[in-house]
């Protein structure tokens, strides 16, 4: 974008007169016998004057040319803006999200692993089967699991968090 604006003001800077001093110096001479002799050497300085005066159409072109690539430049970063904070904010929301799944993830567990020690000391008492045993084992194994699924989530949010903040991952 700043090299963008760079060359506006470089097209800009073409609607004004060039001035320049040009300076030479060197031999001359007639034959090649009399290319050292002192009176053949010769130098001068002179302006240089350029104004551009029958050039303002194509000055003009160019310098709106210029423009309308800064223009694209400024909308293509305010576009990438627009879309790293959409990014940053849907990342803060499934954060959110994703911190009261883990809430209730973890009363679950703390529930289901209750259950699982009154079945285990039910039957150990004779009270009960091996089956509700066995199921409030299996039941406490999906709850560890949909806590594995949530830690995986949230390290997946932390990736796409530092990628729209910028951090190149």
């Amino acid at each position: 974008m700043e090299a963008a604006a760079q060359r506006i003001d470089a097209a800009k800077a073409e609607f004004y007169p060039n001035v320049n001093l040009v300076a030479f110096a060197g031999f001359q001479a007639f034959g090649f016998s009399h290319f050292l002799d002192a009176n053949s050497d010769i130098r001068g300085v002179s302006p240089a004057l350029s104004l551009p005066i029958f050039a303002g159409a194509r000055l003009r072109a160019q310098l709106g040319s210029q423009t309308a690539i800064y223009d694209g430049a400024v909308e293509q970063y305010n576009a990438t803006v627009i879309n790293a904070m959409s990014d940053v904010a849907n990342a803060v929301t499934r954060a959110q999200s994703l911190e009261k799944q883990h809430r209730l993830t973890a009363q679950a567990l703390a529930t289901a692993q209750r259950a699982r020690d009154l079945a285990e000391q039910a039957y150990k008492a004779g009270m009960s089967d091996a089956i509700n045993m066995l199921n409030t084992q299996v039941a406490l194994l999906a709850e560890e699991q949909q806590q594995a699924q949530n830690g995986a989530r949230e390290l997946d949010l932390y990736v796409s968090l530092m990628n729209a903040l910028g951090g190149g991952i």
